[in-house]
């Protein structure tokens, strides 16, 4: 349903569905070339990914919905992170900044783990760092408002210190306008950091990339 507009593509699945395609040991199958990109080393492999997926940056500013049909899925959020990056870094436009501010729930230890707490990235918390220009594709990380829920995905429109003009950018909603406000986020999984903490940000992320769980 999603790759019909891309016919090549849609009978292939059509195929692996159908187990119309040959079969090879542990149930593998060969992909067609055309869905490779020839591995030759990280960066130069990481660049024809990225030319292939989003062949020219410049076209979003006019066509802000353009970018909800395009995003790379990647395995692990360290590369979405570093992906993304590099992505805003080459997207048209005047870039903001927003860093978050990250503050352990027991007060006292505030100042031995400040430091380390912005360097972390969890998947369920916006960096601490946030790196937006306008019409760039962000998906929503936490439900600030009524009407606004976790995984919608947002174009940003305009900037200012404490809310972010935005544009639903796929469902029902698609076009209406929107404000994102800051919001403060607790983290206290064992698993990931041993002293509870809170992050104040906006519940965003930049969505060029991410996960396939998440998508």
């Amino acid at each position: 349903m999603r790759a019909h507009l891309n016919k090549p593509f849609s009978e292939f699945h059509f195929c692996v569905g159908d187990e119309t395609i040959p079969i090879f040991n542990d149930s593998r199958i060969m992909l067609p070339k055309h869905l490779i990109i020839p591995f030759i080393d990280d960066q130069s492999s990481l660049d024809t990914l990225i030319k292939s997926v989003f062949s020219d940056l410049t076209v979003f500013g006019p066509n802000l919905l353009l970018t909800v049909n395009k995003v790379i899925l990647t395995t692990r959020n360290d590369f979405v992170h570093e992906i993304n990056n590099v992505l805003i870094s080459q997207f048209p436009s005047l870039q903001h900044t927003y860093f978050s501010h990250d503050e352990t729930v027991d007060i006292s230890k505030q100042a031995e783990h400040e430091d380390f707490l912005h360097s972390l990235e969890l998947p369920t918390l916006p960096p601490h760092e946030l790196i937006l220009k306008v019409n760039s594709p962000v998906i929503l990380l936490r439900n600030p408002r009524e009407g606004l829920y976790n995984g919608t995905r947002l174009i940003c429109l305009a900037f200012n210190g404490n809310v972010i003009h935005a544009m639903i950018a796929v469902g029902n909603h698609t076009g209406k306008e929107v404000f994102i406000p800051k919001i403060s986020l607790q983290c206290s999984d064992p698993h990931v950091y041993t002293i509870s903490f809170k992050r104040t940000q906006f519940p965003l992320k930049l969505y060029f990339v991410v996960t396939i769980n998440k998508a």
